[in-house]
């Protein structure tokens, strides 16, 4: 299905639900103007990725749905001659909303990104897959997320990551960030299951417990960014043949009374 039969899709269902419903009443409920709906449920006007996004989350699309139709809005944008241009300097650190960053929550997804920077990398579904640890149909399924977020490019036959650095700074607790972090967590404690010596040589996994003055819990994440950074430059500066992640978790234990 193209985007403009998804939307007509979700146009159909509301008025099977209330004939009274039209276009117009659609275009209302997704804030955007009626000529827009429109042209492009008639497909005259082509839809942004980011534009699709909003759209996916107004309609309430379940994540498969609305993966689907990130990936026909991005395959859609390919077709069109000339879309590509030229080749664009990298953005230092592109900082993806969390809405969207939700739709490639699953750890595997960043993997790939900083996996094109390996040694040898292949675009190819099935070696990525071998590399990782997951199976090609998700391998598959996660390079058509990236690339219609715009996070991964496609370019000669080759895949490499569109932006220098990807940052999600949500500001509040959010369900993709979260479900991130826990699957990340669960490949540490499945690291650490492994007790043969070569496991044990390639992995740090250490922690500290100390009394914490609350107040200066702002320069101690500050500090955390800081050695983040310095540590990624620091081994990322060599030759680059294995993918590792970082986790740092700084959290109360106590509970209760507070001064």
């Amino acid at each position: 299905m193209n985007s403009s039969e998804i939307l007509q899709d979700a146009l159909a269902e509301r008025t099977r639900k209330n004939p009274a419903y039209s276009i117009r009443a659609l275009a209302r409920d997704l804030d955007v103007s009626h000529s827009f709906l429109s042209q492009v449920l008639n497909r005259r006007r082509a839809l942004s990725v980011r534009k699709a996004v909003e759209l996916s989350r107004s309609l309430g699309m379940s994540t498969p749905l609305a993966h689907r139709f990130l990936e026909a809005v991005a395959a859609e944008k390919r077709d069109v001659p000339g879309a590509a241009g030229p080749r664009r300097r990298l953005d230092p650190i592109h900082v993806l909303e969390a809405e969207r960053f939700r739709a490639v929550s699953s750890w595997y997804h960043v993997a790939i990104l900083d996996l094109t920077y390996l040694e040898g990398f292949r675009p190819d579904p099935a070696w990525i897959a071998r590399r990782l640890g997951i199976r090609p149909h998700e391998a598959r399924a996660a390079i058509r997320r990236l690339l219609a977020l715009g996070l991964l490019a496609a370019r000669d036959g080759s895949l490499s990551k569109a932006h220098g650095s990807l940052a999600v700074r949500p500001g509040r607790s959010q369900s993709g960030v979260r479900q991130f972090h826990r699957e990340m967590i669960q490949k540490g404690v499945d690291s650490l299951r492994a007790t043969d010596d070569a496991r044990y040589a390639r992995r740090s996994i250490v922690g500290s417990t100390m009394p914490v003055d609350p107040s200066r819990l702002g320069s101690a994440k500050r500090m955390i960014e800081a050695f983040q950074k310095k540590l990624i430059r620091h081994v990322s500066g060599g030759r680059r043949t294995a993918l590792y992640q970082l986790n740092i978790q700084f959290f109360e234990l106590t509970r209760g009374e507070e001064p």
